[in-house]
């Protein structure tokens, strides 16, 4: 399997920090530090409305599809909601005292999570807009969040290395563990399905396969620097990652070998690449320090 580019989407005059994908309506939405979220079809790869100005950075966002919002977190620790529909910002919430660097939209808790620069999250009521709770955990960033709901547990990713996992039944911490055996701050977490495994992407650039049931860890010096998005493709069997070292990579995960790696010469990322979004099961968008979007194919090999 290789991956193919099928457009480049161009527009952003400063780097893309978050993508999400809007399957109702086949369009990804873009956050940039140009201060514009902006909106593409996904079946034309052209820029179409809503195109929204903010005040600030925009280093987070996350869409909740049952009420067409968007959840979208600045750099001042502002957490606006804009419904698409009305075409109107809705709410301004100011209840972070840092950088939100992370959103995560549960639709069967009917819930958003949105996570700061100062180890605090805060969940809300993606229905009524209610601010349900606030829950300091640490002292440094957060960047990586996930829900297993097969569990009810949200998985956070610490920049001290730690993983902590909160039951939303009744918010308690279930679990707090170190991912490896040195203090290095994680970007993304993503659990694989079928196997239970634990996949950590980490700022000195390795990956970590973390079977917690058998207590075994993988360890791989993936990229150069750090990886920043992981995205699953092909039914879990192949794996995407993106890095501060101007790469994607393409990941066999039934021997966690490299099969493709794309730089700027194979039609890839001339900057940093910072955010992957899956669109389905074969296809993904990634955003760079670029100001680029690059929508990609996962093929079968000719």
């Amino acid at each position: 399997m290789k991956i193919r580019l099928l457009a480049t989407l161009t527009g952003h005059s400063g780097p893309v920090y978050d993508l999400c994908y809007d399957a109702r309506n086949h369009r990804i939405f873009s956050a940039s530090a140009d201060k514009k979220v902006a909106s593409w079809s996904t079946t034309t790869h052209q820029n179409i409305p809503p195109n929204i100005t903010m005040p600030y950075t925009v280093f987070a966002m996350a869409l909740d599809t049952e009420n067409q919002r968007l959840w979208l977190g600045g750099s001042t620790g502002n957490l606006h909601v804009v419904s698409l529909q009305e075409k109107q910002e809705l709410k301004n919430f100011e209840v972070h005292q840092s950088p939100i660097f992370k959103i995560l939209y549960i639709p069967k808790k009917q819930m958003v999570v949105a996570a700061d620069g100062k180890g605090v999250l805060s969940l809300w009521d993606s229905n009524t807009l209610a601010h349900k709770v606030t829950l300091p955990l640490s002292d440094t960033k957060i960047r990586a969040l996930r829900y297993t709901e097969s569990t009810d547990l949200l998985t956070v990713g610490l920049s001290n290395g730690m993983r902590e996992q909160i039951s939303l039944t009744n918010l308690n911490s279930e679990s707090k563990k170190a991912v490896s055996n040195y203090v290095e701050p994680i970007n993304d977490v993503l659990q694989h399905l079928t196997t239970g495994n634990w996949i950590y992407a980490l700022k000195n650039g390795h990956l970590l396969f973390v079977n917690e049931a058998k207590d075994k860890v993988l360890d791989l010096p993936a990229h150069n620097y750090g990886i920043y998005r992981l995205a699953l493709l092909n039914g879990g069997r192949h794996l995407v990652s993106c890095s501060r070292d101007k790469s994607l990579k393409l990941w066999n995960l039934s021997d966690f070998k490299v099969t493709q790696k794309i730089e700027a010469k194979d039609q890839g990322h001339s900057r940093s690449v910072n955010t992957l979004c899956p669109i389905n099961d074969t296809q993904f968008c990634s955003g760079g320090d670029d100001g680029v979007l690059k929508i990609w194919e996962l093929t079968a090999e000719a």
